[in-house]
């Protein structure tokens, strides 16, 4: 798409003297956060990703960089922050796009969906979370608005499905009345925290034995403090409904415990938190048009639903 002396030229704009492109490089984390991205190595043989920005989300992705930047000076663990630009700017222009520049940290394939079973990556992500309560604390750029309300999204949804798909509207009837019933009132019990917004293991650089790096940080800001695990739990259990009893989430749950990373109300309705966010899921699949990844998560949904209480004794059990 874009020719080695075009390249050469975006790059500049950080100092870097262009070697060659690695497209033969894999690039962890979702294309989506981009409209192109390429590892670029240098003279030095160092690697970096250059990420095309589209206009519309500029603003945002600064943002994320001085977000980032922030967080790594305070000591936070596992963060590459984006690079400044020769002109102290987060972001360069070349053409109708913005462009960043990060460093390329390579990692251990994640074994899918084998990795459920592996107690030391849920450890691992609970150390990650305890460290980012504990830097996070005085943040100064974060997204406009209040804290994000489940509860307010999943009614959006419904109302959105009411207009446009009546029929998913009573296959998802039980969800709906479940989030009005019994999990609207426990979003009130739980305090607002700052949060990566989409912490699961694809989001994660791997090596063999812990967390290079975490990725993918377009949904953070001020959340309920569930956000974070309760979504990194409901990912493995979707990969592998047995994992939700198993390894990799009892490790998880065990080191939050003893880290105190949870508050009591959110450690009571952990499994309601579970169930409610993969809405959040399905709205994807919804928007992407995938109807059979909407059949999934719905059946995912209510298997959720069903085992809240037996999951709850589980996980107990586990801490």
């Amino acid at each position: 798409m874009y020719s080695d002396d075009t390249i050469r030229e975006i790059v500049s704009d950080w100092g870097i003297k262009f070697g060659r492109s690695r497209p033969d490089l894999p690039i962890p984390g979702s294309p989506e956060r981009t409209v192109f991205r390429l590892v670029v190595e240098d003279r030095d043989r160092s690697l970096w990703v250059l990420e095309g920005i589209a206009p519309h989300a500029c603003e945002h992705k600064q943002e994320i960089s001085r977000t980032l930047a922030s967080l790594h000076a305070k000591g936070l663990r596992c963060i590459h922050p984006y690079l400044r630009t020769r002109g102290d700017e987060w972001l360069s222009r070349y053409g109708n796009r913005g462009w960043q520049m990060r460093p390329y940290i390579d990692g251990m394939v994640l074994p899918r969906p084998a990795y459920a079973l592996d107690r030391w990556r849920g450890r691992a992500c609970a150390g990650f979370l305890a460290d980012l309560r504990d830097k996070a604390g005085d943040i100064p750029f974060l997204p406009n608005g209040g804290p994000f309300s489940v509860t307010r999204f999943i009614r959006e949804v419904s109302h959105t499905l009411a207009t446009h798909d009546p029929r998913l509207v009573e296959r998802l009837a039980r969800a709906f009345d479940f989030i009005e019933q019994e999990f609207a009132g426990v979003e009130k019990e739980v305090p607002t925290v700052f949060c990566h917004g989409d912490f699961h293991p694809l989001n994660l650089i791997w090596s063999e034995g812990g967390i290079r790096s975490v990725i993918d940080w377009e949904f953070l800001g001020n959340k309920p403090e569930a956000y974070d695990p309760a979504n990194l739990i409901g990912c493995v259990g979707f990969e592998d409904p047995a994992g939700l009893a198993r390894g990799f989430v009892t490790g998880l749950i065990a080191e939050m415990e003893k880290g105190d990373v949870l508050s009591p109300a959110c450690r009571r309705h952990l499994p309601e938190w579970v169930a409610a966010l993969r809405f959040a899921w399905l709205s994807d699949w919804l928007r992407r048009g995938d109807a059979e990844m909407v059949d999934l998560e719905i059946a995912y949904i209510d298997l959720l639903i069903d085992n809240r209480r037996v999951l709850r004794d589980i996980w107990k059990q586990a801490s």
